[in-house]
C-alpha cells in the first residue's frame, strides 16, 4: 500500500518537470534566437554560431555545437521545423528532456560531420558548387527535432505497436523525400540529407536505449 501511494504522489512533480524541461527546451532557442537578432554587432553572432564547413575545418570548432541552438529567422520557418517541434513535445513529455537534448545534439552533430565529409573533398577537387556550400553558413534546430522525430518512432513502436511506429517513420521520411524531389539545389539536397542522417541516429539511440 505504501508502494502504491508513493508511486501516486511520485507522477505528478515528474510530469511538471517534464513540462518544465519542454518550455525550456522550446523557450531557450526561441529567446536566444530574438537576442541575437537585436544586439548591435552581427559579428559577435556570426563568430558564435555560424557554422560552415569551411569555417570549422579552419579552427571554428564551437560553432559545430552552437549552430543548432540558434533557430531560423521567424520568416523562414518551414514545414521541418514546425512538424519537427510537433513531434519534439510528445517524446520530453513521454522520455524526458535530458534524453530530448541529448538525441538533439547526437543527430545535429553526426549529420552536419555527415556532409562536411561529403561537401569539403569534392571542393578540394574542384567542385564549385561544393565549395558555395562548404562556405554557406548552416545553422537552426531543424536537423536536432530531426533527430528527436526518429527517437519518437521507436517510442511509439514500443508503446502503441508496429503500425504507428511505421505511420511516424513513413511521415517523417516522407515529409524529406517531398522537400527533396521538388529542388534542384545541392544546398537544399544536402539538407534534407542532413535531416534523414539525423532521424536515423535519433532511431538507433532510442532503440539501444530502454
Amino acid at each position: 500500500m505504501t508502494t502504491a501511494v508513493a508511486g501516486v504522489h511520485d507522477a505528478p512533480p515528474r510530469l511538471s518537470w517534464r513540462v518544465a524541461g519542454l518550455l525550456a527546451l522550446i523557450g531557450v532557442p526561441t529567446v536566444l534566437g530574438l537576442v541575437v537578432r537585436h544586439i548591435a554587432t552581427r559579428s559577435l553572432v556570426i563568430a558564435l554560431f555560424h557554422y560552415s564547413a569551411d569555417r570549422f575545418v579552419h579552427g571554428a570548432v564551437w560553432t559545430l555545437v552552437l549552430s543548432g541552438l540558434l533557430p531560423p529567422n521567424p520568416n523562414n520557418v518551414g514545414p521541418t521545423t514546425i512538424v519537427m517541434t510537433g513531434v519534439l513535445v510528445p517524446y520530453v513529455l513521454l522520455r524526458g528532456p535530458w534524453r530530448a537534448v541529448g538525441r538533439f545534439l547526437a543527430g545535429h552533430v553526426v549529420a552536419t560531420l555527415a556532409v562536411a565529409a561529403l561537401v569539403l573533398p569534392a571542393a578540394a577537387l574542384g567542385s564549385g558548387e561544393a565549395a558555395t556550400v562548404a562556405r554557406t553558413p548552416d545553422f537552426g534546430v531543424s536537423a536536432g527535432l530531426a533527430a528527436v522525430a526518429g527517437a519518437m518512432v521507436i517510442v511509439l513502436w514500443r508503446r502503441q505497436g508496429p503500425i504507428a511506429g511505421g505511420v511516424l517513420l513513413a511521415g517523417v521520411v516522407g515529409l524529406f523525400a517531398v522537400r527533396f524531389l521538388t529542388t534542384a539545389s545541392l544546398g537544399h539536397h544536402l539538407a534534407e540529407s542532413e535531416h534523414v542522417i539525423a532521424a536515423a541516429v535519433g532511431l538507433v539511440l532510442e532503440r539501444r536505449s530502454r
